[in-house]
């Protein structure tokens, strides 16, 4: 690792990565992420800097407010859950029962709240998002782009098994760099 390379956590990471690719305009109206992202405030300040929305889960020991995410669950009404699908998967349609619980004042078109999943066979068993989007924007979207980290998900996986993503045995950077970016791009 060359000596003006130091350590930097992932948020850090992502945020460096998300500057870029906005200042590059590369066209993106979502940000998805893990907990380790959906955590990190200054990450979710950046996206919203930038107009753009995001579905980033977070775990449910995260605080919205002055309670952790995980005590929301009391405000969902009976009637708040909606079957819905997150995507297709390997056996079809990835069904959950989701809800979604307003939360803050965020600025005139935009709606900011917590996105919750529930799992059909698994009454008790959660995963939390917090989510910025426009004021028009339906349960159906937010569901749909949480599924979305999936993709990103199983993509990795593949190009592990196919091409190799996690197999280098190199012994310098550049050679790290060349055969990431070879891989990632044969699987492209």
């Amino acid at each position: 690792v060359p000596e003006e390379v130091c350590f930097t956590t992932k948020p850090k990471l992502g945020q460096a990565l998300l500057r870029r690719a906005f200042a590059a305009g590369v066209p993106c109206a979502w940000v998805v992420g893990d907990c380790l992202y959906g955590a990190d405030h200054q990450t979710r300040r950046l996206i919203e800097a930038h107009g753009r929305g995001y579905v980033l889960a977070v775990t449910s020991a995260q605080r919205l407010g002055l309670k952790p995410v995980e005590d929301w669950l009391e405000d969902v009404p009976a009637r708040g859950w909606a079957r819905l699908s997150a995507g297709e998967g390997a056996k079809g349609p990835r069904l959950y029962d989701w809800a979604y619980l307003p939360y803050g004042i965020p600025p005139t078109g935009w709606k900011s709240g917590l996105l919750i999943r529930r799992k059909k066979g698994r009454p008790h068993q959660f995963t939390f998002y917090l989510t910025w989007a426009p004021v028009d924007t339906p349960l159906s979207t937010l569901v749909r782009i949480a599924g979305m980290r999936w993709r990103i998900e199983s993509c990795f996986e593949e190009a592990k098994g196919e091409t190799g993503l996690d197999e280098y045995e190199v012994r310098s950077w550049t050679g790290w760099h060349r055969h990431i970016t070879l891989s990632m791009l044969a699987h492209a």
